[in-house]
């Protein structure tokens, strides 16, 4: 190999710089023997060597926390989190300002993952992402951005039909998530009956046979009723949890019907839509009512933004959303 076949590269992992080969798409480096890709060890080289005074790498431990804070961000984004996701991509360009992948989160965040097609805030860090970015890296961007640079395009009549066809696009999602998970939320209520009957049998039998062991000081009936006690209060908590997640079910079920009779706008109507297709998302997979609260206090947040009022009415007399209401009020005051 000549050595006008090699180039100055700096590894993207420890940051050590070594001769990478122009030839070879992968290599691996000298100093951490990991394998990166040579053309972005070169470009990453001299990025850094071209603003060696102001601009910020990443390498080593850093270097993997802004992968990880990428995807985090774009984790968010897809709950329709826009808040969290900004503060991911703010503190991945806290660490680097030579990854394409940071600015091109940020685009996503400032354009609410492609969807918000009159924000021009984002342009600035598309910019920074075309600047930092080599070749193979500027299609990747292209690829990503294509479609929402055409959408931004439409005249507001084809605006209009987009904005509607994506209003019963995201809809017609909403309701056959919603509607395929009511067999298993339905056989759930049917459960709660048995649970109800006999966690409280379990508790009592466990705390009488307890009671009569130290009597007569037997340590076989102690242990039975221990057992039972045990059993009594692992059904109760699953009584809870199963009440809570029927309740969480039910309400978004009433929800969904308010929202489909509710005179609402289109460009009112998908952000609550997508929000809803977020947490139909998460009741098919069955997670737990705990873990959907930030998925709940965004559709809270979409639905002051949208101020229906027959929405509105329904969500102050639903027990468990005007329970959502207060304790997200509580959260912001607590901020």
């Amino acid at each position: 190999m000549s050595e006008n076949d090699t180039l100055n590269a700096r590894c993207p992992l420890c940051g050590k710089d070594f001769n990478a080969s122009t030839t070879d798409v992968e290599i691996t480096c000298p100093h951490c023997g990991r394998t990166i890709r040579a053309l972005q060890a070169i470009k990453y080289y001299e990025s850094v060597t071209e603003s060696v005074e102001t601009a910020k790498e990443a390498h080593g431990e850093d270097y993997h926390k802004v992968r990880l804070l990428i995807d985090e961000c774009y984790g968010l984004l897809k709950s329709g989190l826009y808040d969290e996701a900004e503060e991911k991509a703010d503190e991945a360009l806290g660490l680097t300002e030579t990854d394409y992948r940071v600015y091109m989160a940020m685009v996503a965040v400032k354009t609410k993952n492609f969807t918000d097609l009159k924000d021009a805030t984002h342009t600035e860090y598309l910019n920074k992402a075309i600047s930092v970015a080599d070749k193979e890296e500027r299609a990747d961007i292209k690829a990503q951005y294509k479609n929402y640079y055409e959408k931004r395009k439409f005249s507001d009549e084809e605006m209009e039909k987009y904005v509607e066809e994506t209003r019963k696009d995201v809809k017609q999602r909403v309701e056959k998530s919603l509607k395929s998970s009511i067999p298993a939320y339905m056989a759930t209520e049917k459960t709660l009956i048995w649970l109800l009957v006999f966690f409280p049998l379990f508790i009592a039998a466990g705390v009488a046979l307890v009671i009569l062991a130290l009597a007569q000081e037997t340590v076989w009936i102690s242990v039975v009723g221990l057992a039972l006690a045990i059993g009594g209060y692992v059904m109760l908590r699953v009584w809870l949890g199963s009440k809570e997640a029927v309740r969480a079910f039910n309400a978004t079920l009433d929800l969904y019907d308010t929202l489909d009779a509710a005179e609402m706008t289109d460009e009112k109507a998908v952000p609550l839509y997508k929000s809803l297709a977020v947490l139909a998302e998460k009741f098919s997979d069955r997670a737990p009512v705990a873990s959907m609260n930030d998925a709940f206090g965004d559709l809270i947040n979409k639905i002051i933004d949208a101020d229906c009022e027959e929405v509105n009415r329904f969500m102050l007399g639903n027990k468990f959303f005007k329970k959502m209401v207060v304790e997200d009020d509580e959260k912001e005051e607590n901020r």
